[in-house]
Parts: C-alpha cells; structure tokens; sequence
C-alpha cells in the first residue's frame, strides 16, 4: 500500500478490498496526508486478529506513532520496519530513493516485476482431454498424451510468458524545484527509459509547469496515472446508496449527498490515451490472474470495471443483484400517508445539527466514525468531535458550491476525549479553513484534552494560526469568552466516565433551546444531572443489550 489517506478503510469496505492482506506500507513523503488514514485501517486489521504491520524508511516510524499513541489496540501491534532496499516479495521489488526536499523527506519508489514463464493452464488441458495425472508431466516440460492418443507438448498448454515489468510512485511538489531533483538522479533518469507506468501523486496546477510538460513529453511509452484533487471521482458509494433509501422515506431529514464528479462523469476516461486521470475504483494490471482470464490473451493494462457509475434512486430502492424488493412502494405509500397526518414542525430554525458521522471506532461503509456539525444560528456552526474524514463528510453533504461558506461559521470544535476515533479528522479540516481565517480575521476555539493539544502541537503539520486551543479541564477560565463568540447563553462541561478527561458539553442557545452531548460514556450521574428537562440529548449508544460486560468494561452505554 503507498499512502493512507483518510476514509481509505471505507473505500476498503465499498470495494471488497481486505485490508488484512495488506502486506506492507510505503509512503512517498512524511506528510500527515499520506498517514491520516492509518489508525482506522489498523484497528479493522486489529479486530480481524491481524496484529502486525511492517513499514518502510525511518520517517514513517514518528508518523505511525502519531498515528497510534490514543489506543490501546493499537499499541499492541508488532510494528516492523523494513530497512532492505530494495525490498523484495516474490517476483516483485521495490528499490526507494530518497529525495530531500525542503524541510520533507520524501522517496521515489521504482518497481520491477521479473521475468515469468508461463504456467500449465487447467483449462487447456481440460479443453485439449489430458489426464489429470499427466498435467505435472507438462510443468516439467515433458509432452503427453491425451485420453485420445493425441501427442500434447507443454506449449500447448502453457499460458504466455510474463516479460520484465518496471513501475515508478512518486509524488511532486513545486516541480521547478522538486522535480528538476528527481529527474537529474542518474538511477531514476535510465529507470524511466523501460518504466511501463508511472504513478503521479500531484496537483492540477503543477501540471502547468513547463517542467512538468517536458517531463510527460519524455516518457511518451508510459502510462501515467495522475492521483490529484480534481480528479473525476464519487462520493462513498455505500453511503450515496443508504442515503438515497432514507432520502425516499423522508426528503427534508435525509437530503441527497453530492456526488462528486468535479471533470465531468468518470466514464469519459479514455484507457487508451497516455494520461489518464484517475477516478477512485482505477485498476491497472500488470499480469492477469490465468484463472480468471482467458490465457490465450493477456488481458493486462488499464481496467474501469471497478470505478463507480453515478448512482440513480432506481439503482438504490433495488437489493444489490438488481433485483426489485416486493411491497416497497405499498410500504412508503403506508408511511406517506401517516407522514402527511402528523402536525407541521412549527418549531425553530436553529439549532441545526447535521449528523456527518455515527459509527464506533472503526468507519463503516455508510457511517462515518463520530462529527457532527451544530448550526447555532446563520452565521454560527461548531463541531461536535472530529473524526476522520470529516471534511470529506461535510464536502459530500453541501459541495463544493458551499463548503467554504460552511467553513467559515465553524468558530469552535469540541473534541469530547482522546480517542483516535474523535479527533483524526482535526488536522486536514483545520488546514483547509485556515485561508479562510487568515481572510476574515477570524479566532476559532479548540476545545480538548490536553494529549491531543500535545498530538497536534508535535505533529509540526496543523497550520496554527487564529486556533484558540483550551483544555477542556480549564474551560471555566475561557468560558465567558467562548460564550461571546458564539453568541449563546450558556455552555457548560462536564466530566463523564469513559477515560481520563472525557467530557459532555451543554449548550443554550439564544432562543432557549438546551441541547447536551456526549461522546463515549458509561452511564453516569454529572450527564443525567445536565441532561434535565434538555430539549435534546445526543450520546453514544453503541453496544448492545446483551453485552452488559463488555460495556462496563469499556466504560460505555447500551442501546
């Protein structure tokens, strides 16, 4: 695997990818991008009673730590390092070059699949009657007979031969700069000659570059993959498809989500053509698997089976095969007709919340690990705990239409404890608000526990400026301030049992509506206590009756 970006174990989930089978881990620089993923993915492994995980270069140690200091799951996992270059597995190798640029450490990866011959097809055999007992005659290049006296040679039945393979991962930075250092490497100059594809982690605007231009211009026999931001691609497809069932029963409380698709629909992808953009779902195989091709071509190169095709409500109402579920629509015309005898919602606009995330730990494929967004007023949203992906949540429910404006009224995130679960997202929402305070001046209050405050300071890749950071066992210091900004009434916290500093956090606003949230917690007095008489209670609830043990255990509440 080369990089870990966030949401990736969803993308597991969505496309049948099991991430227990992932080997080894490389990234292409030591930034926090190519690792944000990395907890979620290490906790599915984890309770799939995968226990260890190997790693490539030095730097990727400090980035994994990061990664795993807030669980304990986490912690006892075996992590090696692999410190041969190249690294070998099988027929593939994996020679890194490090390039130092800046204040990064980044590596130029260079595969090489070696040489194969062609191995007995069962099928050919089948097909051409040889006797199973004489098929390892022709592994040994022995020729047979078949059950009808007919000579068969070994290259009757071989599959093709796999020649030498080269491939090369790399991401760009300021091309006049950075890449002016990869081409001039000696090693990597001839290894681009017989590279067949090269993999691009970049940015639209440096492929403006006129370095960058010579350099697709002098690779012409290669295809080149480009992995960039404005990359035709689609949301969670799992999570479109759930969201377009809940949106047929009620419209106004599940809206669609964007499906993004930002150079158009993916399909328009030409496989033929040297560059190609790639959409989330690309494949490209070097050697066909002989059981599922047929051996007499070689069945290798760019495939799109894979990439997601813009989702209708016909495909969502219908069970995966296609096929159509009996009584539906009598079921939402039932459901309609006792909708339309409830009394209108007369209440207030705001508070609003937008539930971008409701999972436990470990993402799923239609539910996000916990965010959610608080709309206080038109001009006032904070965060209710950040977990991973969370940008991408709030991207996929207004646009990109929209989400700078969005933005821009988050004055405060409340992260509730130390949990990876909570928090993971922080660093890359953070980041891409950051112009926008620079822009309107504006502060916005971290709420949290000291040990993430520690994680984010240290981690030296959250862009600090106008970021208020309070710990949440001093809030009352900064209280009157926060309530000021957010133009409330009243906001308290208060401890809850879960680990060390969890907190709940209850709200007033300037209308009178009270609401109380809590992350993880165990049932315990301080919530119930602030929880009275509230107009709405949000807390966790994920384990279930009958797991009364393991909720006390690990400090949670039952459903």
């Amino acid at each position: 695997m080369f990089n870990c970006h966030e949401g990736l174990q969803r993308l597991c989930y969505d496309f049948g990818i099991k991430s227990t089978k992932i080997k080894t881990f490389f990234t292409t620089s030591n930034h926090w991008d190519n690792c944000s993923g990395l907890s979620s993915l290490l906790l599915a492994r984890y309770d799939a009673n995968v226990k260890d995980f190997n790693y490539s270069n030095e730097f990727n140690h400090k980035l994994i730590e990061q990664c795993t200091v807030f669980d304990s799951k986490l912690k006892r996992i075996r992590f090696n390092c692999l410190d041969s270059n190249p690294w070998n597995y099988e027929d593939l190798s994996i020679e890194a070059i490090p390039i130092d640029f800046d204040s990064m450490k980044t590596v130029v990866y260079l595969g090489t699949l070696s040489p194969k011959k062609g191995e007995v097809s069962l099928k050919k055999c089948f097909d051409l009657k040889v006797p199973r007992e004489s098929v390892s005659k022709l592994g040994q290049n022995q020729s047979v007979l078949n059950i009808e006296g007919k000579l068969i040679h070994p290259e009757d039945v071989k599959n093709f031969d796999n020649p030498q393979q080269n491939f090369m991962i790399f991401q760009c930075f300021e091309p006049n700069i950075y890449l002016k250092q990869v081409l001039n490497n000696s090693l990597i100059n001839r290894f681009l000659k017989k590279c067949e594809v090269i993999v691009h982690f970049t940015k639209s605007r440096y492929l403006k570059d006129p370095l960058y231009q010579d350099f697709l211009a002098q690779t012409p026999s290669a295809k080149h993959l480009l992995i960039k931001e404005t990359n035709p691609s689609l949301s969670n497809r799992s999570s479109c498809r759930f969201q377009f069932q809940l949106n047929h029963l009620d419209s106004k409380l599940f809206p669609l989500l964007q499906q993004r698709s930002l150079n158009g629909n993916q399909t328009e992808i030409n496989p033929n053509q040297p560059i190609i953009e790639c959409a989330t779902g690309t494949k490209y195989i070097f050697r066909s698997n002989p059981a599922a091709f047929d051996s007499s071509d070689p069945s290798h190169g760019l495939s799109l089976e894979r990439v997601p095709k813009q989702l209708t409500l016909n495909d969502a109402l219908r069970y995966n095969d296609g096929s159509e579920r009996d009584g539906l629509e009598e079921s939402v015309k039932n459901l309609r007709a006792k909708q339309s005898s409830l009394p209108a919602n007369v209440g207030p606009k705001f508070p609003e919340f937008v539930f971008l995330g409701t999972a436990s730990s470990i993402s799923l494929p239609i539910r996000n690990v916990p965010v959610i967004l608080s709309n206080l007023d038109v001009k006032t949203s904070i965060l209710l705990d950040c977990g991973e992906n969370a940008y991408h949540q709030l991207l996929n429910f207004y646009g990109h239409e929209k989400i700078d404006q969005v933005l821009a009224k988050i004055k405060m995130i409340f992260i509730s404890h130390h949990h990876s679960d909570h928090h993971m997202g922080i660093i890359k929402l953070l980041n891409k608000q950051s112009q926008i305070r620079k822009k309107l001046c504006q502060n916005v209050w971290i709420i949290l526990p000291y040990v993430v405050y520690s994680f984010l300071s240290k981690s030296k890749f959250l862009n600090t400026d106008r970021l208020r950071f309070v710990f949440n066992n001093r809030f009352e210091q900064y209280k009157s301030a926060i309530i000021k900004d957010l133009r409330v009434k009243k906001i308290d916290l208060i401890p809850v049992k879960h680990c060390a500093f969890a907190y709940g956090l209850a709200i007033t606003s300037n209308n009178n509506f009270r609401y109380v949230y809590s992350g993880d917690t165990e049932p315990c007095d301080s919530l119930v206590e602030i929880g009275k008489n509230c107009d709405l209670l949000i807390h966790e609830a994920t384990v279930e009756d009958s797991l009364l043990k393991f909720a006390r255990t690990n400090f949670h509440s039952r459903k």
